[in-house]
């Protein structure tokens, strides 16, 4: 449940940075969304 929890904060903190930064936080964006589907693999 804490690992779904962290997920879950650190996907919207990225968005957050998407709607901050636009197109210049892609490439940090792309990290976050890479951890984000190795982390959904390990939860599931």
């Amino acid at each position: 449940m804490g690992l779904q929890n962290w997920v879950l904060s650190s996907f919207g903190a990225s968005l957050l940075d998407l709607s901050r930064t636009g197109l210049g936080g892609s490439s940090r964006a792309r990290r976050l969304d890479l951890m984000l589907r190795a982390f959904g693999r390990l939860a599931e």
